[in-house]
């Protein structure tokens, strides 16, 4: 085959490739064939005599594929900017390839212990088992000497969202790079994963592409990555709306949880079974979350806010979020919002 990988390191999650160009079958566009041709991470370097280089990255999660797909669109169609040099990087094949269909898994078991180290997008710092900086070092070593121009990371979320960008708080830089991208963008703290390590290089923003699994997903995933190869990212471009988090919100792990109907079960709530549909979606008055069984409030928030401050409830054990505020990646997927969280709470820059 040719354009063979120039490189090979053993990591944690498979061995990672890198290839100087695109191998031919890599140019199919189909994302099934980057699975099917790799045994773990890959970066493919596109070098075209530009003075800056732009990265992107994909499939951190193994369950997300709408960046994996548009990656293979690209490739086949055309992965070159006019503007930069390029590298893709493609990542955790392995969880994506588990299971008895492709991208089920977000991330697999690793001989390594501790959830956040599987999670490929909460590695990238100093304090990650050997294993995982073998990849994240040997990453980052494709990028020294080089100018990074800007970083984009593809995601899916879990429940349904409108397409947005997520940077880093008090980064105007970064702000304006999602501005070319998306309309709507949240500030949210995420040092040690991806979008965060990527800082020191460039501005970097991490795009939520749509619900995992979507065709309208896939589309959009599409449409931002050309947005990404083809703008002049020198012009400043500020996003229509910006929102701050504020807070995480928990759903206490000892409730037990239902989607719809009432609660009757001791230590049990019931989410409103539309509440995705207010991702980003700031309502006029209060938003009714759903209504709980029993004496003791069932969420839980990670952040400086008192529960009283944020929710209103009543003695049937409804619950309402107070006019102000906005949500984003609420889900009814219970296992996300087990391992997560159920939504972010949000505020609105003008």
């Amino acid at each position: 085959m040719m354009n063979l990988a120039i490189s090979t390191t053993s990591t944690a999650f498979g061995t990672f490739s890198v290839f100087d160009g695109i191998p031919e079958v890599f140019r199919s566009g189909e994302p099934i064939d980057f699975l099917l041709n790799l045994d773990g991470p890959a970066a493919f370097v596109l070098d075209q005599g530009h003075a800056q280089t732009r990265v992107v990255s994909c499939l951190l999660h193994g369950n997300e594929s709408s960046g994996l797909t548009a990656v293979a669109r690209t490739f086949q169609q055309g992965p070159h900017s006019p503007h930069a040099n390029m590298i893709y990087l493609v990542g955790n094949v392995r969880a994506a390839k588990a299971g008895v269909a492709y991208f089920m898994h977000r991330l697999i078991d690793l001989p390594m212990g501790q959830l956040e180290f599987r999670d490929m997008n909460r590695i990238w710092h100093a304090e990650a088992p050997i294993g995982a900086l073998a990849f994240t070092e040997s990453f980052k070593r494709l990028l020294a000497g080089r100018s990074v121009e800007a970083v984009l990371d593809l995601h899916n979320t879990s429940g349904h969202n409108p397409p947005h960008g997520v940077t880093l708080p008090g980064d105007p830089e970064s702000l304006m790079l999602a501005g070319h991208l998306v309309d709507q963008v949240m500030t949210l703290q995420l040092g040690t994963g991806f979008m965060g390590a990527m800082r020191v290089y460039a501005p970097s923003v991490l795009i939520e592409c749509g619900k995992m699994g979507l065709l309208e997903s896939d589309v959009t995933a599409c449409r931002i990555l050309e947005k990404f190869l083809m703008s002049d990212l020198s012009q400043k471009k500020r996003p229509q709306q910006l929102y701050h988090t504020r807070a995480t919100v928990y759903l206490d792990p000892t409730v037990e949880l239902r989607l719809g109907g009432k609660p009757e079960r001791a230590r049990e709530m019931s989410l409103r079974v539309d509440l995705e549909r207010f991702n980003l979606n700031t309502p006029h008055g209060r938003l009714y979350v759903g209504t709980y069984h029993g004496d003791a409030f069932p969420l839980r928030i990670g952040g400086d806010f008192e529960m009283d401050i944020i929710f209103d409830h009543d003695g049937s054990g409804h619950i309402w979020l107070k006019a102000g505020y906005t949500i984003a990646m609420a889900t009814l997927n219970e296992s996300n919002i087990r391992r997560s969280c159920l939504f972010f709470l949000l505020t609105k820059k003008s």
